[in-house]
């Protein structure tokens, strides 16, 4: 039986989110080209500083729809690889969610998106740390429909396929212990996340993913709970519901966290996942 060296057991957890990376960098760079080609036809800027300007500006406005073809060009090889994984595992077998937990799963995701929200605004840690507030803002502007297509849906979708089917996967195939393959793949969806609020926030909530997928065994379980994640941020932002005073907010965000808690418990002990079934 051969013995896997470090270095392949590091590619092996890693090069899935490089791929990932390298797609919206191939889709940033062919996307800039075309909006470069746009400028030139239609407004012939004076200078190269200018067009560069432009350029710039115009890629920054697209965010949304180059990080949505990204996650969809991602999806079929992160199931290619998924599945490939999946043959090579001593046990392919997968696990059915209950009726119970799918409730469960959409009112967790709600709450851990308004209660997290809602502290990161009373913390203000959007103005101790860079970085969050122009992610925000390129997140949640232009079109609506877009942003509830490819924020609120496909991208948890590519997002839970790459770092709780892949990375997490593997991670768990390597590690001492299960929780320590939790640990690290949400910490690797933090890093991911590329500030420090966000960090912190993706941080959790990726490590309740990874409990959601360790507990049914179905990629299904953490894309919901995601998708419930990403979704109330996008219509909550859209509906710029201002918060009531801090300490209305505080007790609101207390409940949310509360009820979260509550909810996984209800997962993790009262909710049973049924018996392994062959594929």
């Amino acid at each position: 039986m051969r013995q896997d060296t470090i270095t392949y057991k590091l590619w092996r957890i890693f090069y899935p989110l490089l791929f990932y990376l390298g797609i919206q960098m191939a889709v940033s760079f062919i996307g800039s080209i075309f909006i470069s080609a746009y400028i030139l036809m239609v407004s012939q800027p004076a200078t190269q500083e200018e067009m560069s300007r432009m350029v710039t500006e115009s890629s920054l406005r697209y965010t949304v729809l180059i990080t949505g073809i990204s996650a969809v060009i991602t999806l079929p090889p992160a199931l290619f690889f998924m599945r490939r994984d999946k043959k090579n595992m001593p046990e392919s077998a997968r696990r059915h969610i209950p009726w119970a937990a799918w409730p469960t799963l959409i009112l967790a995701g709600i709450s851990s998106c308004i209660g997290g929200n809602i502290i990161i605004t009373l913390s203000q840690l959007q103005y101790i740390f860079d970085g969050y507030e122009q992610i925000s803002q390129l997140l949640y502007s232009g079109s609506f429909i877009i942003q509830i297509i490819f924020i609120g849906i496909v991208v948890p979708v590519a997002e839970e396929l790459i770092f709780r089917g892949l990375i997490y996967n593997r991670a768990k195939l390597y590690m001492r212990s299960t929780l320590t393959a939790m640990i690290l793949s949400a910490f690797i969806f933090a890093v991911y996340h590329g500030n420090m609020v966000q960090g912190i926030y993706a941080f959790v909530i990726g490590f309740l993913m990874a409990y959601a997928y360790e507990k049914f065994s179905s990629i299904l379980a953490p894309i919901l709970f995601h998708i419930c994640c990403n979704l109330p941020a996008v219509i909550l932002q859209k509906l710029q519901i201002s918060l009531p005073s801090p300490y209305s907010a505080a007790y609101i965000a207390t409940g949310c966290v509360a009820l979260t808690a509550f909810l996984f418990f209800v997962l993790h002990y009262v909710i049973q996942a049924p018996a392994f079934k062959k594929d």
